[in-house]
């Protein structure tokens, strides 16, 4: 069941906030929300791998989202700005 599905057959009318830990599956958990997302806006909290990062955040970006990194040691926020 994908996440537009969840909230559809569960009538869920407000989504602010959505955290994804699905080790490598960010990019087809965030396609399964595409309509969640375009509805609501919600905030994200997504853990992602070395191979998913960037699709994640393209995904995201073309949807207007700002994408924020926490270094290391999970103590500081940076703004990423350049995909490339």
């Amino acid at each position: 069941m994908s996440g537009d599905e969840y909230v559809e057959q569960n009538k869920i009318n407000e989504v602010n906030l959505i955290k994804i830990d699905v080790e490598g599956a960010e990019e087809n958990t965030l396609k399964g929300l595409i309509n969640t997302i375009i509805k609501f806006r919600p905030n994200f909290i997504l853990e992602v791998g070395e191979k998913s990062h960037e699709a994640c955040f393209v995904f995201l970006e073309k949807l207007a989202y700002q994408i924020y990194v926490i270094d290391d040691e999970g103590s500081k926020l940076y703004l990423v700005t350049n995909l490339n």
